[in-house]
């Protein structure tokens, strides 16, 4: 098998995913301490905070700090969206107006549209031309 080393030098972005409690905030810590090593340039590791839920177990800022990188998204702790979606097979774009749908719609975006997310103002789920339904539906 060859070496990913590579994948690090030549990806536009890198998205660590990371859970609001000690062992995933410290192996996320351990993985951006190993690209800043590797020369990576760590600028372009997105931090995603996965199942953050009011209140926090650890702080978003307190996460941050820990990381000595910015939190780039949060994905609302939704058990039972996902769960249902997961097991009727339905993707979570589908699944209604959620909080969790609409993030990953806005994730989406960024990703595709980075400049035009970043200035456009939010418009409803169902008014947007390019949503993740529209991804989904690509596959």
């Amino acid at each position: 098998m060859r070496s990913r080393l590579p994948l690090l030098y030549t990806a536009d972005a890198m998205f660590l995913v990371a859970n609001p409690d000690v062992p995933s905030v410290r192996n996320a810590q351990r993985l951006l301490d190993r690209v800043r090593q590797l020369g990576a340039c760590g600028e372009r590791v997105r931090v995603l905070l996965n199942r953050a839920a009011d209140p926090c177990p650890i702080p978003p800022k307190q996460i941050e700090a820990a990381l000595g990188h910015p939190i780039h998204h949060m994905f609302p702790s939704d058990y039972k969206t996902v769960s249902t979606a997961l097991n009727s097979g339905v993707p979570l774009a589908l699944t209604g107006d959620s909080d969790i749908a609409e993030q990953f719609d806005s994730f989406t975006r960024r990703i595709i549209e980075p400049d035009a997310a970043a200035t456009a103002p939010p418009q409803n789920a169902k008014a947007k031309g390019l949503s993740i339904n529209r991804l989904a539906s690509m596959w």
